[in-house]
């Protein structure tokens, strides 16, 4: 995580503008396999926060996931 300011950023950046994603700062996936997991929670990440949480809720898949405001998202939670 990266904080600049009073701003918390999971460190992707927009090959566009190169500026930091305003994401998700962490999620994790449980899946059938590691590869559909990592891949899910990954693009979570690419996405502006409220698309990354709409993302994984689309996916019908227990998530975990933290954002910008330290708020705990999905039903991964808790282990």
């Amino acid at each position: 995580t990266i904080i600049l300011g009073n701003d918390r950023f999971s460190g992707a950046i927009d090959p566009d503008s190169r500026e930091l994603i305003p994401g998700i700062l962490v999620s994790a996936v449980e899946a059938e396999s590691a590869v559909e997991a990592y891949s899910a929670a990954k693009i979570s990440w690419l996405l502006p926060e409220k698309d990354g949480l709409d993302w994984l809720d689309s996916l019908g898949l227990r998530y975990f996931a933290l954002d910008r405001n330290m708020k705990i998202h999905g039903k991964l939670y808790p282990v």
